[in-house]
């Protein structure tokens, strides 16, 4: 069967903004094999591009919150094996 497949952005006339689409072109041969015309096929990527964008946000959002606690814990554990807090006995251990 054979044919092309890309993403590509457009951008209508009159227009400053682009967008992204998924172009097919499949080819139509004839009996003898030789290629007569050309079908064309266009999906718009718009949606797909907007759940990728919220798919990012979500995660960082969800990183930087684990991020958060865990910066606290490792300082306090930091200054605790240090000796800032003073030092530790066996009743500090348990």
């Amino acid at each position: 069967m054979g044919g092309w497949q890309a993403e590509i952005s457009l951008t209508p006339d009159e227009s400053v903004d682009s967008f992204p689409v998924d172009i097919q072109l499949v080819p139509v041969r004839n009996a003898e094999n030789v290629i007569v015309s050309v079908n064309v096929f266009m999906r718009d990527l718009r949606e797909r591009e907007a759940g990728q964008i919220e798919r990012r946000e979500f995660v960082s959002t969800v990183s930087h919150e684990l991020r958060t606690p865990l910066t606290s814990m490792k300082m306090y554990t930091d200054m605790l094996g240090e000796g800032d807090a003073g030092e530790l006995n066996d009743q500090h251990d348990s």
